[in-house]
Parts: C-alpha cells; structure tokens; sequence
C-alpha cells in the first residue's frame, strides 16, 4: 500500500512540478506525518528534493521557486495536428453554453478558440488557460480546485464540492493520454481520473480531443470506457486501422484533415 501510494505521489509531482504536504495528505486521505514519511524515503532515494512544505522532483523542470504559472509554455509537439482538432471542436460550441474544460495542451489550444463565442460559462482547473478567456467582455471563467501547481493547475477536494452544485455542463472537452478499443481511455497521473468521473455524468455532451498519438497508448489509469464520450476529435495523421476498429465497437471518431 505504501509503495503503490509513493508511485502516486511521484506522478502528482511529475504532473504538477511541486505539491505540498498538505495537498498530498488531503489527496489520499492520510496525515501529514504520514505523507513527510512518504517523502522522507523517496527523497532518501534521491527521487525528489523536500522543500517549502512539500515536495518537488530531482533534476525537474521547475528550479526557481519564484516562477509562476505564466511563465509555464505549453508543449510545442503537433502543435498544426492540434489547431486542426480544435478548429472542428469549436464547432460544437453554441453561444450561452456552460463548458467544461480539461487541462492538456490541446484544451489550452482550444481556448483561444472559445474567445469567439458569447456568453460562455467556462470551468477549468486550469490557470494558464484560464487567463487566456478571463477579459472577455461576455463570458465568465470559474476555477476549481485548491492547491497550485507550478505547471498552472490546481488540485484538491474543491472540484467535488464545486461541482455538487452544479446542475448540468453542455459539453465536456476531455484530454487523454491514451486511447484503445479495449481499455478505453487512461491517463499517467495520479487524480485525473477523479475528477473527470465528476465531469462526466453531469455533461450533455462529452468530447474527447487525442492527436494521433495518444491512439494505441495505454496509461496508467483508467478514464472511462470508450463508449462514455460522444465524439473523439483527431487529427489526419491517426491510424485509420485503429479508427476503424473504434467505430466498430461503437465510438464516433472524427479525423480533421
């Protein structure tokens, strides 16, 4: 148990570069002594470095403590692949819509998209995307979640509380790390699943958005089955044998070209 709960926590700081003590011990429902252990014998492994009331990784990304989430850039690969998913799922987007956004470099794509629409209510856990839709003169952004990452997203029990008063979400916009027939999709990281099962149920109107090679990979973690989502949005350069097999276990993929 201690060392499944180690591995997690090792894949909540890859994800968010730092977490805290405080975080970590909410996140799986331990003490805080007990998370200090946790870190005590990763940090004797030389995985990560103690610091600040939390934990960061060694040799990270992350090496001064001062930089914010504005200065996070967003991953650079199939950057085209990606514009081309997001300019199709804008489309699904209707004025007046509450929208539900995960984090990923594709959603933080497809906000510059969202700022053609009005009247949108947007949710997000994520604040280097959130700061691309605040200004608009007719939209409202809501953040959920509690602690902040160095990578610009939040994590904690506050999405679920959040979230429990929440009515209904036009359409949810999914992110994965991983797509096939049999597992559906998965993910690396630790906590993601849970807060999509809170997106999910509560969405009219589920969209997954996986470039090419997010086809075929299998995580760590489970999502949801493949059926759980209306449409999976990809892009040209997916392998159309794959694609095929997907739609005939039911799913509705659509290829941008």
């Amino acid at each position: 148990m201690k060392q499944i709960r180690q591995q997690e926590i090792l894949a909540l700081i890859r994800q968010e570069s730092y977490i805290s003590t405080e975080a970590l011990a909410s996140h799986f429902k331990v003490s805080a002594q007990t998370i200090r252990r946790d870190l005590d014998e990763l940090e004797q492994q030389g995985i990560v470095n103690k610091m600040y009331g939390g934990a960061s990784l060694v040799g990270g990304e992350i090496q001064d403590s001062n930089l914010s989430f504005f200065g996070f850039l967003p991953s650079t690969e199939y950057v085209k692949e990606k514009e081309a998913i997001c300019n199709r799922a804008i489309d699904y987007v209707n004025n007046g819509d509450t929208v539900a956004l995960d984090v990923g470099s594709t959603t933080r794509l497809l906000a510059q998209g969202l700022n053609q629409k009005e009247n949108l209510v947007i949710i997000t856990k994520d604040l280097l995307l959130a700061s691309a839709l605040y200004n608009h003169p007719t939209n409202r952004v809501y953040i959920i979640g509690g602690f902040m990452g160095a990578s610009g997203t939040t994590s904690g029990d506050f999405i679920r509380e959040f979230l429990e008063t929440v009515s209904k979400i036009d359409i949810f916009f999914m992110s994965t790390n991983g797509v096939t027939v049999a597992e559906g999709f998965t993910n690396d990281y630790a906590g993601i699943e849970t807060y999509r099962a809170y997106f999910l149920p509560l969405a009219m109107k589920r969209v997954a958005l996986a470039d090419h090679t997010k086809f075929g990979n299998v995580g760590f973690y489970r999502t949801c089955a493949l059926t759980d989502v209306d449409h999976i949005i990809t892009d040209s350069a997916v392998d159309r044998k794959i694609v095929e097999d997907m739609r005939m276990a039911g799913a509705d993929v659509i290829i941008t070209e």
